[in-house]
Order: structure tokens, then sequence, then C-alpha cells
């Protein structure tokens, strides 16, 4: 069966499956930041209570088709899940990235239906809104970070492992967490520009330092300030990643590595714009999207590093 099955099909089915995932997510915060959480009412699975339901807002259309790109995203993740566990032997590493990739996409859905079903959607400031908000933010990111893994193990990347230089475990550590606390700060500022609009630069910066303002517009506050830290330490960390790399994987690093500074740049700059002209929906798709692909780039580059330790070092 082995003969049968193209592995440069699987490793484009899985660039697939990570590209689907990208824009499923993209079309989450267009359902977000168009306030359409509670298109479809409180029901879940099913729309309204019926499969197709009638389309009479454009609310319960957005929320309908992000169901629907879901649940094509899950047809994609099982097709590839079957070719990976009958192309690749027990224990190759690819089987456990696709197996992640399938383990978190049901977390993502059982977090959507969370917010769904608990009406923690629309104009919904709660902390347990917060909380749930923040968690299907950091699952999203496992989500990817699983997707790409996928990708580098069907295309022949090795098997991760511990390197031997504490400082470049630390650094590759610190970086995703960094852009974890980045992107999820980021999120949480996207959604109090949703559910808090401002109608102007002044009016927006008067309300977030207003001490009676409401929790997730003094966590937008910071958000800033966060993405300055974040930015300056990130690329910091990958300047130094790149000094102190094995040789071995050279290659990759220098590759990845000015991506990550590239996209660092046009993140903030986006960051920036986006604070500027009060966060339009466009604009905010466009920020989450080089976020995105930030993470995406940050997580080949740690792959890179860590794959190669046993002939470089």
């Amino acid at each position: 069966m082995q003969k049968l099955i193209n592995p440069k099909f699987v490793y484009r089915l899985a660039w697939a499956a990570l590209v689907v995932n990208v824009a499923v997510i993209l079309w989450g915060s267009v359902v977000r930041a168009s306030g359409s959480g509670a298109g479809c009412g409180d029901h879940w699975p099913l729309c309204g209570s019926h499969l197709i339901p009638t389309i009479r807002v454009v609310a319960t259309l957005i929320e309908f088709l992000h169901r629907l790109s879901t649940g094509a995203d899950v047809i994609l993740l099982i097709a590839l899940a079957v070719l990976v566990y009958k192309l690749f032997p027990r224990r190759h590493p690819a089987r456990l990235g696709v197996s992640l990739t399938m383990f978190f996409t049901f977390t993502e859905a059982l977090l959507g239906a969370v917010l769904v079903i608990f009406k923690l959607v629309d104009r919904n400031a709660s902390l347990a809104r917060i909380i749930a908000e923040a968690a299907h933010l950091t699952n999203t990111l496992l989500l990817l970070a699983s997707a790409a893994l996928t990708v580098w193990w069907t295309g022949g990347g090795p098997a991760l492992r511990k390197p031997k230089s504490p400082a470049l475990f630390w650094l590759a550590a610190g970086c995703l967490l960094a852009a974890v606390v980045l992107c999820v700060s980021g999120g949480l500022a996207a959604l109090a520009d949703t559910i808090y609009p401002a109608h102007g630069l002044l009016d927006s910066l008067h309300l977030d330092f207003s001490s009676s303002a409401p929790l997730l517009i003094h966590l937008r506050v910071w958000h800033p300030v966060i993405a300055t830290l974040t930015v300056a330490f990130l690329m910091a960390a990958v300047l130094q990643i790149k000094r102190i790399a094995p040789q071995g994987s050279m290659a990759n690093v220098q590759t990845y590595s000015g991506m990550v500074i590239l996209l660092c740049v046009m993140e903030y700059c986006a960051g920036f714009l986006n604070l500027l002209i009060l966060a339009p929906i466009w604009m905010q798709v466009c920020h989450l999207f080089i976020a995105d692909v930030l993470w995406i780039n940050l997580i080949f580059l740690v792959a890179s590093l860590l794959a190669q330790q046993d002939s470089t070092q």
C-alpha cells in the first residue's frame, strides 16, 4: 500500500491542511469582529436548530460559512491522517504531527461550542468570556504549530531533539512563549475593539485610560506595550540564534530567521496602522494573517534548530 501513495502528494496535502486552517482562523476573526458569533443562536453544531438554516441576516450567513469551513477542514485532516498512517511507519513523527493536529482541531471546535452554548459571544464582555477567548487563542496556536510540524515531518524533516546548548533551548522556548503571550493579548485587544468600538483616536485613548473602563479595555492598553517588548525580544533572540546555531542547520536557520525578523517588522507596522485607523475588520484580518504566518515561520525556525543535533554537535 505504501508504494501506491505518493509522498509528495501527502506533503502537499499537509501544506493544504495548514493553509486551510489559516483560512478558517481568519474567517473566525471575521465572525468575531462582525459580531456574528450568535448568528446561529445558542445552537451547536446545528445552526438555529437546522442543518441548513434560513438565512435572514448577514450574521447567520457569516457564522454558518465558518461552521462549513470547519467541517471541510475536518474532512481534509481525516484524509491526511489516513494517508500519513498508511505511508509512514510506527513511531514516525509525521504520525504524531497529524494526530496532534486532529486533537487540537477537536478541542478548537469544543472551545468554539463553549463560546456559543454559554452565550460568550456578541457583546458579552464577562471574565468568563475573556478566559474562554484566551484558551481558544492558545489552542489555535497549538493547532497551527501541530499542522506546521506535520508539514515539516511529511516533507522529510527529522524528529526534534533537545539541543545540547542550554542557551539555544531557552532562546527557542522564550521565542515561542513570547509569541503566545503577544497573540493572546492581541486577540483580547481585538475583542475589546469589537465590543467597545471607538469613534476616534482621541476617544479611544480617553477610554483606554479611564479608571471606570471595563476589564477588556484595561487589557487592551497593555497590548501595544507587550507588542513592542515582544518584537524587540524576538528580533534580538533570532539574531542570537543565528550566531550560536549549529552549522548543520544554518541553511534553514538563515531562511526562517530572516522571515521571522521581516514578519516582526510587518506585524508591528500593521498593528500601528490598525491602531491609527481604529481597527476596521479588513485590517484586523490582515494583522491576524501576518501573526499566523509569523508563528508558522517561528515553528519552522525552532524545528530547524532542534532537528539535526546529532550530526552537528
